[in-house]
Protein backbone atom coordinates (compact mmCIF):
# COMPACT_ATOMS: atom_id res chain seq x y z
CA UNK A 1 0.00 0.00 0.00
CA UNK A 2 1.20 3.44 -1.06
CA UNK A 3 0.23 6.50 1.11
CA UNK A 4 -0.24 10.35 -0.44
CA UNK A 5 -0.83 13.70 0.98
CA UNK A 6 -2.36 16.19 -2.01
CA UNK A 7 -2.96 19.22 0.44
CA UNK A 8 -5.02 18.78 3.22
CA UNK A 9 -6.48 15.16 1.57
CA UNK A 10 -4.73 11.93 2.55
CA UNK A 11 -5.06 8.83 0.17
CA UNK A 12 -4.24 5.68 -0.06
CA UNK A 13 -3.35 3.23 -3.19
CA UNK A 14 -3.36 -0.97 -2.89
CA UNK A 15 -3.32 -3.31 -5.67
CA UNK A 16 -1.10 -4.64 -8.45
CA UNK A 17 2.19 -2.84 -8.85
CA UNK A 18 1.32 -2.81 -12.99
CA UNK A 19 -1.83 -0.35 -11.94
CA UNK A 20 -0.62 1.58 -8.56
CA UNK A 21 2.80 2.50 -10.12
CA UNK A 22 0.73 4.05 -12.71
CA UNK A 23 -1.16 6.05 -10.23
CA UNK A 24 2.18 6.84 -8.45
CA UNK A 25 3.99 8.23 -11.26
CA UNK A 26 1.59 11.72 -11.04
CA UNK A 27 1.40 11.39 -7.28
CA UNK A 28 5.19 10.32 -6.42
CA UNK A 29 6.43 13.74 -5.33
CA UNK A 30 3.19 14.02 -2.63
CA UNK A 31 3.92 10.78 -1.19
CA UNK A 32 3.93 10.29 2.71
CA UNK A 33 4.34 8.31 5.65
CA UNK A 34 2.01 10.41 7.69
CA UNK A 35 -1.72 8.93 6.23
CA UNK A 36 -3.31 7.28 9.34
CA UNK A 37 -6.89 8.13 8.62
CA UNK A 38 -7.04 8.73 4.68
CA UNK A 39 -10.04 10.88 3.34
CA UNK A 40 -9.70 8.37 0.11
CA UNK A 41 -9.03 5.02 -0.44
CA UNK A 42 -8.20 3.89 -4.06
CA UNK A 43 -8.11 0.13 -5.16
CA UNK A 44 -7.35 -1.93 -8.27
CA UNK A 45 -9.43 -4.97 -8.50
CA UNK A 46 -10.08 -7.70 -10.76
CA UNK A 47 -14.15 -8.00 -10.26
CA UNK A 48 -15.34 -4.40 -9.48
CA UNK A 49 -18.84 -6.16 -8.98
CA UNK A 50 -17.99 -7.65 -5.54
CA UNK A 51 -17.74 -4.11 -4.11
CA UNK A 52 -21.14 -2.24 -5.79
CA UNK A 53 -24.34 -2.75 -5.14
CA UNK A 54 -26.43 -0.71 -7.69
CA UNK A 55 -30.25 -0.08 -7.61
CA UNK A 56 -31.17 2.40 -10.59
CA UNK A 57 -29.20 1.93 -13.69
CA UNK A 58 -28.82 4.52 -16.82
CA UNK A 59 -28.48 2.97 -20.15
CA UNK A 60 -25.67 0.16 -20.10
CA UNK A 61 -22.70 1.95 -18.49
CA UNK A 62 -24.18 3.88 -15.29
CA UNK A 63 -25.35 2.79 -12.17
CA UNK A 64 -25.69 3.83 -8.89
CA UNK A 65 -27.24 3.62 -5.34
CA UNK A 66 -27.75 6.20 -2.28
CA UNK A 67 -24.16 6.85 -1.64
CA UNK A 68 -22.18 4.79 -4.95
CA UNK A 69 -22.13 5.30 -8.14
CA UNK A 70 -20.80 3.22 -10.88
CA UNK A 71 -18.74 3.95 -14.47
CA UNK A 72 -18.11 1.90 -17.46
CA UNK A 73 -16.04 3.13 -19.72
CA UNK A 74 -13.72 1.60 -22.56
CA UNK A 75 -10.07 1.41 -20.88
CA UNK A 76 -11.28 0.66 -17.12
CA UNK A 77 -14.27 0.18 -15.02
CA UNK A 78 -15.00 2.26 -11.66
CA UNK A 79 -17.03 2.85 -8.27
CA UNK A 80 -16.94 5.46 -6.45
CA UNK A 81 -18.78 5.50 -2.33
CA UNK A 82 -19.14 7.29 0.52
CA UNK A 83 -17.87 10.41 -1.61
CA UNK A 84 -20.36 12.92 0.41
CA UNK A 85 -21.94 10.95 3.90
CA UNK A 86 -18.74 11.89 5.50
CA UNK A 87 -17.04 8.53 5.84
CA UNK A 88 -13.92 7.54 3.81
CA UNK A 89 -14.21 7.78 0.41
CA UNK A 90 -13.71 4.68 -1.72
CA UNK A 91 -12.72 4.11 -5.31
CA UNK A 92 -12.29 1.01 -6.67
CA UNK A 93 -10.81 0.54 -10.41
CA UNK A 94 -11.14 -2.21 -12.80
CA UNK A 95 -8.80 -2.19 -15.22
CA UNK A 96 -10.60 -3.96 -18.77
CA UNK A 97 -7.28 -6.16 -20.32
CA UNK A 98 -7.29 -5.05 -24.45
CA UNK A 99 -5.98 -7.91 -26.81
CA UNK A 100 -2.41 -7.64 -27.84
CA UNK A 101 -3.22 -7.06 -31.59
CA UNK A 102 -5.32 -4.01 -31.01
CA UNK A 103 -2.77 -2.67 -28.46
CA UNK A 104 -0.56 -2.83 -31.41
CA UNK A 105 -2.79 -0.97 -33.73
CA UNK A 106 -3.38 1.78 -31.33
CA UNK A 107 0.56 2.18 -30.78
CA UNK A 108 0.96 2.84 -34.71
CA UNK A 109 -1.54 5.04 -34.90
CA UNK A 110 -0.56 7.24 -32.28
CA UNK A 111 2.69 6.99 -33.33
CA UNK A 112 2.03 8.15 -36.86
CA UNK A 113 -1.11 10.53 -36.27
CA UNK A 114 -1.03 11.60 -32.39
CA UNK A 115 0.78 12.05 -29.48
CA UNK A 116 2.59 9.07 -28.40
CA UNK A 117 1.30 7.31 -25.59
CA UNK A 118 1.94 4.08 -24.76
CA UNK A 119 -0.38 1.70 -22.74
CA UNK A 120 0.49 2.99 -19.17
CA UNK A 121 0.02 6.24 -20.62
CA UNK A 122 -3.34 6.05 -21.54
CA UNK A 123 -4.40 4.17 -18.12
CA UNK A 124 -2.95 6.74 -16.28
CA UNK A 125 -4.52 9.51 -18.43
CA UNK A 126 -8.15 7.41 -18.09
CA UNK A 127 -7.72 7.33 -14.19
CA UNK A 128 -5.21 10.93 -13.92
CA UNK A 129 -8.02 13.34 -15.44
CA UNK A 130 -11.35 15.22 -14.79
CA UNK A 131 -13.02 12.25 -16.22
CA UNK A 132 -12.44 10.70 -12.56
CA UNK A 133 -9.42 11.11 -9.87
CA UNK A 134 -9.45 14.90 -10.21
CA UNK A 135 -13.24 15.09 -9.70
CA UNK A 136 -13.31 13.09 -6.64
CA UNK A 137 -10.07 15.29 -5.40
CA UNK A 138 -12.33 18.11 -6.18
CA UNK A 139 -15.13 17.24 -3.86
CA UNK A 140 -12.85 16.15 -1.39
CA UNK A 141 -11.25 19.69 -0.90
CA UNK A 142 -14.67 20.70 -0.39
CA UNK A 143 -15.84 18.37 1.91
CA UNK A 144 -12.82 19.90 3.39
CA UNK A 145 -13.76 23.24 3.28
CA UNK A 146 -11.07 23.93 0.57
CA UNK A 147 -11.66 24.46 -3.15
CA UNK A 148 -10.01 23.82 -6.39
CA UNK A 149 -9.28 26.54 -8.93
CA UNK A 150 -8.56 25.79 -12.54
CA UNK A 151 -5.57 27.87 -12.80
CA UNK A 152 -1.55 28.51 -12.42
CA UNK A 153 -0.80 29.46 -9.18
CA UNK A 154 2.96 30.88 -8.32
CA UNK A 155 4.45 31.46 -5.23
CA UNK A 156 5.52 35.67 -5.47
CA UNK A 157 7.72 36.95 -2.67
CA UNK A 158 6.30 34.32 0.01
CA UNK A 159 2.57 34.75 -1.08
CA UNK A 160 0.20 33.03 -3.48
CA UNK A 161 -0.93 34.68 -6.83
CA UNK A 162 -3.04 32.52 -8.61
CA UNK A 163 -4.15 32.77 -12.04
CA UNK A 164 -7.59 31.80 -12.71
CA UNK A 165 -9.40 31.59 -16.37
CA UNK A 166 -10.69 28.73 -18.90
CA UNK A 167 -8.15 26.71 -20.86
CA UNK A 168 -6.45 28.41 -23.84
CA UNK A 169 -6.81 31.91 -22.01
CA UNK A 170 -2.94 31.75 -21.49
CA UNK A 171 -2.96 30.76 -17.64
CA UNK A 172 0.21 27.94 -18.19
CA UNK A 173 2.40 30.47 -20.47
CA UNK A 174 1.94 33.14 -17.92
CA UNK A 175 2.62 31.06 -15.20
CA UNK A 176 5.72 30.17 -16.86
CA UNK A 177 6.65 33.73 -17.57
CA UNK A 178 6.78 34.61 -14.04
CA UNK A 179 8.29 31.64 -12.76
CA UNK A 180 11.18 31.77 -15.11
CA UNK A 181 11.96 35.34 -13.52
CA UNK A 182 13.41 36.68 -9.91
CA UNK A 183 12.64 33.99 -6.97
CA UNK A 184 8.79 33.08 -8.00
CA UNK A 185 8.10 29.42 -7.64
CA UNK A 186 5.63 26.89 -9.25
CA UNK A 187 2.81 25.66 -7.10
CA UNK A 188 0.24 24.73 -9.50
CA UNK A 189 -0.26 24.61 -13.62
CA UNK A 190 -3.66 23.31 -13.91
CA UNK A 191 -5.09 22.45 -10.65
CA UNK A 192 -4.62 24.57 -8.35
CA UNK A 193 -5.20 23.21 -4.18
CA UNK A 194 -6.25 25.39 -2.05
CA UNK A 195 -7.13 24.13 1.91
CA UNK A 196 -9.27 25.05 4.53
CA UNK A 197 -6.70 28.12 5.50
CA UNK A 198 -6.66 29.65 1.93
CA UNK A 199 -2.93 28.29 1.91
CA UNK A 200 -2.23 27.08 -1.47
CA UNK A 201 -0.53 23.69 -2.24
CA UNK A 202 2.07 22.26 -4.70
CA UNK A 203 0.14 19.98 -7.24
CA UNK A 204 1.48 16.96 -8.42
CA UNK A 205 -0.56 17.31 -11.24
CA UNK A 206 1.78 17.06 -14.32
CA UNK A 207 1.83 19.95 -17.04
CA UNK A 208 0.78 19.72 -20.28
CA UNK A 209 3.81 20.84 -22.39
CA UNK A 210 4.12 22.22 -26.19
CA UNK A 211 6.68 22.77 -28.13
CA UNK A 212 6.14 26.68 -28.36
CA UNK A 213 6.24 26.82 -24.07
CA UNK A 214 10.24 25.19 -24.31
CA UNK A 215 11.73 28.84 -24.84
CA UNK A 216 10.48 29.66 -21.61
CA UNK A 217 13.65 29.87 -19.17
CA UNK A 218 11.93 28.06 -16.44
CA UNK A 219 11.67 24.70 -19.05
CA UNK A 220 14.50 23.00 -19.75
CA UNK A 221 15.14 22.88 -23.52
CA UNK A 222 16.78 19.34 -23.48
CA UNK A 223 13.84 17.90 -21.44
CA UNK A 224 12.35 15.85 -24.85
CA UNK A 225 15.87 14.60 -25.13
CA UNK A 226 16.87 13.25 -21.66
CA UNK A 227 13.29 12.17 -20.33
CA UNK A 228 12.08 10.73 -23.69
CA UNK A 229 12.52 6.91 -25.19
CA UNK A 230 13.49 7.02 -28.76
CA UNK A 231 10.10 6.00 -29.93
CA UNK A 232 8.77 9.25 -28.36
CA UNK A 233 11.52 11.31 -29.94
CA UNK A 234 10.85 10.56 -33.16
CA UNK A 235 7.12 10.99 -32.58
CA UNK A 236 7.82 14.42 -31.41
CA UNK A 237 10.17 15.24 -34.42
CA UNK A 238 7.14 13.46 -37.08
CA UNK A 239 4.46 16.54 -35.18
CA UNK A 240 6.99 19.15 -35.62
CA UNK A 241 7.53 17.82 -39.25
CA UNK A 242 3.40 17.81 -39.75
CA UNK A 243 3.56 21.01 -39.03
CA UNK A 244 1.59 20.67 -35.31
CA UNK A 245 2.72 21.82 -32.47
CA UNK A 246 3.50 18.49 -30.54
CA UNK A 247 2.48 18.30 -26.86
CA UNK A 248 3.70 15.98 -23.75
CA UNK A 249 2.75 15.50 -20.18
CA UNK A 250 5.38 15.24 -17.56
CA UNK A 251 6.02 16.05 -14.08
CA UNK A 252 7.20 19.44 -12.30
CA UNK A 253 9.97 18.06 -10.56
CA UNK A 254 11.09 17.13 -14.32
CA UNK A 255 10.81 20.36 -15.77
CA UNK A 256 11.94 22.82 -13.08
CA UNK A 257 15.05 22.98 -11.03
CA UNK A 258 14.09 22.50 -7.02
CA UNK A 259 14.67 26.25 -6.32
CA UNK A 260 11.59 26.96 -8.88
CA UNK A 261 9.42 24.11 -7.27
CA UNK A 262 7.94 25.84 -3.79
CA UNK A 263 5.41 23.52 -1.06
CA UNK A 264 3.09 25.90 -0.02
CA UNK A 265 2.04 29.43 0.15
CA UNK A 266 -1.13 31.75 1.78
CA UNK A 267 -3.02 33.22 -1.26
CA UNK A 268 -2.56 36.87 -1.25
CA UNK A 269 -3.92 37.75 -4.97
CA UNK A 270 -6.05 36.10 -7.28
CA UNK A 271 -6.04 37.29 -11.41
CA UNK A 272 -8.81 36.10 -13.84
CA UNK A 273 -7.21 35.86 -17.10
CA UNK A 274 -9.59 36.25 -20.60
CA UNK A 275 -9.22 36.54 -23.66
CA UNK A 276 -11.37 39.53 -26.11
CA UNK A 277 -10.82 40.94 -29.29
CA UNK A 278 -10.70 44.82 -27.73
CA UNK A 279 -6.69 45.69 -28.12
CA UNK A 280 -4.35 45.64 -25.30
CA UNK A 281 -4.49 44.29 -21.75
CA UNK A 282 -6.92 45.74 -19.55
CA UNK A 283 -6.39 45.12 -15.55
CA UNK A 284 -8.85 46.25 -13.03
CA UNK A 285 -9.67 45.27 -9.72
CA UNK A 286 -13.25 43.36 -9.04
CA UNK A 287 -15.04 41.96 -5.97
CA UNK A 288 -14.41 38.63 -4.50
CA UNK A 289 -17.59 37.76 -5.14
CA UNK A 290 -17.23 38.40 -8.98
CA UNK A 291 -14.24 36.83 -9.07
CA UNK A 292 -15.29 33.80 -7.40
CA UNK A 293 -18.36 33.38 -9.46
CA UNK A 294 -16.41 33.15 -12.75
CA UNK A 295 -13.60 30.73 -11.00
CA UNK A 296 -16.22 28.73 -9.81
CA UNK A 297 -17.67 28.32 -13.96
CA UNK A 298 -14.52 28.03 -14.68
CA UNK A 299 -13.20 25.15 -12.56
CA UNK A 300 -17.48 23.21 -12.97
CA UNK A 301 -16.55 23.13 -16.55
CA UNK A 302 -13.84 21.14 -15.87
CA UNK A 303 -15.50 18.49 -14.02
CA UNK A 304 -18.38 18.56 -16.90
CA UNK A 305 -18.27 14.34 -16.87
CA UNK A 306 -18.92 14.40 -13.23
CA UNK A 307 -22.09 17.10 -13.40
CA UNK A 308 -23.12 14.71 -16.16
CA UNK A 309 -23.35 11.80 -13.31
CA UNK A 310 -24.96 14.17 -10.81
CA UNK A 311 -27.91 15.24 -14.09
CA UNK A 312 -28.38 11.76 -13.98
CA UNK A 313 -28.87 11.16 -10.42
CA UNK A 314 -30.72 13.67 -10.03
CA UNK A 315 -33.01 12.64 -12.98
CA UNK A 316 -33.66 9.04 -11.85
CA UNK A 317 -33.36 9.07 -8.46
CA UNK A 318 -37.20 8.79 -6.77
CA UNK A 319 -35.24 8.73 -3.03
CA UNK A 320 -32.79 10.77 -1.03
CA UNK A 321 -29.32 10.26 -1.74
CA UNK A 322 -26.32 11.73 -0.66
CA UNK A 323 -25.22 12.86 -4.09
CA UNK A 324 -25.75 17.36 -4.56
CA UNK A 325 -27.54 18.33 -7.32
CA UNK A 326 -25.72 20.54 -9.55
CA UNK A 327 -26.88 23.39 -8.07
CA UNK A 328 -26.16 22.73 -4.62
CA UNK A 329 -22.44 21.58 -5.76
CA UNK A 330 -22.15 24.99 -7.40
CA UNK A 331 -23.38 26.75 -4.04
CA UNK A 332 -21.12 24.71 -1.87
CA UNK A 333 -18.24 25.38 -4.40
CA UNK A 334 -19.17 29.28 -4.73
CA UNK A 335 -19.52 29.67 -0.83
CA UNK A 336 -15.94 27.87 -0.28
CA UNK A 337 -14.44 30.12 -3.02
CA UNK A 338 -15.84 33.63 -1.57
CA UNK A 339 -14.52 32.82 1.72
CA UNK A 340 -11.27 31.78 0.58
CA UNK A 341 -11.11 35.40 -2.14
CA UNK A 342 -12.59 37.83 0.61
CA UNK A 343 -9.56 38.47 2.10
CA UNK A 344 -7.05 38.75 -0.76
CA UNK A 345 -6.84 41.47 -3.57
CA UNK A 346 -9.12 39.98 -6.70
CA UNK A 347 -8.13 41.37 -10.43
CA UNK A 348 -9.93 40.65 -13.78
CA UNK A 349 -6.97 40.93 -16.61
CA UNK A 350 -8.75 41.20 -20.26
CA UNK A 351 -6.22 40.83 -22.88
CA UNK A 352 -6.50 40.65 -26.55
CA UNK A 353 -6.48 37.45 -28.31
CA UNK A 354 -3.02 38.34 -29.95
CA UNK A 355 -1.72 38.93 -26.34
CA UNK A 356 1.82 37.54 -25.34
CA UNK A 357 2.08 35.80 -21.89
CA UNK A 358 5.39 37.92 -21.57
CA UNK A 359 3.44 41.08 -21.80
CA UNK A 360 0.74 39.89 -19.62
CA UNK A 361 3.26 39.00 -16.79
CA UNK A 362 5.26 42.43 -17.69
CA UNK A 363 1.36 43.97 -16.84
CA UNK A 364 0.71 41.55 -13.96
CA UNK A 365 3.57 42.56 -12.39
CA UNK A 366 3.98 46.68 -13.35
CA UNK A 367 1.15 46.95 -10.81
CA UNK A 368 -0.54 49.63 -13.89
CA UNK A 369 -3.57 49.11 -12.60
CA UNK A 370 -6.94 50.65 -13.19
CA UNK A 371 -9.84 50.95 -10.30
Amino acid sequence: MSSYRVGPVGITIRGPIKYTEVVHAELSHCESDSVRNPDLTISFVDEIDNFIDSHYTVGEKFEFNESMLFVRDRLIDFAVVDLFDGNITKLYISVNECSYKKNILKRVNNFVFCDYKTRSDRIRRTIMNYGLFWWVLYVELLNKGGAFVHGSIVNMDGGATAIIGTGGAGKTSTGLQLISENSNQYLSDDFGVIDSGSVCHLSPRLLTVYMRDLNHKAISNQFTMKNMSMFNKTNWEIQKFRGRNPKRRISPQKLFSTDDIGDQAPLQKVIYLYRTKDSGINIAKQPSEYLANRANAAGLREIRDFLEHLYKIESVADNKTDFPSVYELSKRTQQNLESHFKDVDCWAVRANTNAKPVEIAEKIKSFEISE
